[in-house]
């Protein structure tokens, strides 16, 4: 696999395309708080090679396409690519949730106002793959909580969680396919399930019962 997605073709790639990079979606993000990634081998991820990563997972706008991610942060130090990860997702949430309805109600100032919103960069928290997954499942069944009527931002977390696959991740995405409110969200996340027990060959039954059933929603989806 190294010679194919190694960190020298991995540093390559990312040079040759850096140039044409566009990144005015992502106006709002604190470029300059980027966690360094670590190759396996110890030497420093290149800057460039991130910012490729981010305008790569921009482009796709398919927050639950992350197996070529996954395969990317696979080359990197596991402790360095999970805070990457981590700093991606909740950069990503912060935004949605300061732009909520919600949170208008209730505080009139937006940090952001004026720049591009988040659900065009959605296809970022595909990098979110590798981000720890109790603090994604606990942030995101808050936003499903409160948010719920943002089903553009619900939907793309829904699937950044069905595509990690741990446990706390899925239990958010089985209890949204049966408790959530938005009758749209409640059918993506029960494809979203059939999908992941089919994979595994699994009933949803035998998917449930390796989790946690509740989740943190009640009966009534709030």
């Amino acid at each position: 696999l190294d010679p194919f997605v190694g960190e020298t073709v991995l540093n390559r790639a990312a040079s040759e395309g850096i140039g044409k990079a566009d990144f005015g979606l992502l106006a709002w993000m604190d470029f300059k708080a980027i966690p360094r990634l670590t190759w396996a081998s110890g030497t420093a991820v290149p800057h460039d090679t991130q910012m490729f990563w981010l305008h790569q997972a921009l482009r796709l706008k398919a927050p639950g396409e992350t197996e070529m991610f996954a395969v990317y942060l696979e080359q990197c130090d596991p402790a360095t690519a999970q805070v990457f990860s981590d700093w991606v997702f909740n950069s990503w949430l912060d935004r949605a949730e300061i732009a909520s309805p919600m949170r208008a109600s209730w505080d009139n100032k937006d940090p952001w106002q004026g720049l591009p919103k988040s659900i065009e960069s959605k296809g970022i928290l595909a990098l979110g793959v590798a981000a720890d997954g109790r603090n994604a499942a606990r942030r995101v069944r808050a936003f499903l909580k409160k948010n719920g009527q943002q089903s553009q931002h619900c939907a793309a977390l829904i699937e950044l969680l069905a595509a990690k696959g741990d446990a706390a991740s899925l239990q958010v995405v089985l209890a949204a396919a049966t408790r959530i409110k938005q009758k749209s969200l409640q059918k993506l996340a029960g494809e979203l399930v059939s999908s992941i027990a089919e994979d595994h060959g699994w009933t949803t039954e035998e998917l449930a019962d390796r989790t946690v059933p509740d989740c943190g929603l009640d009966e009534d989806g709030s």
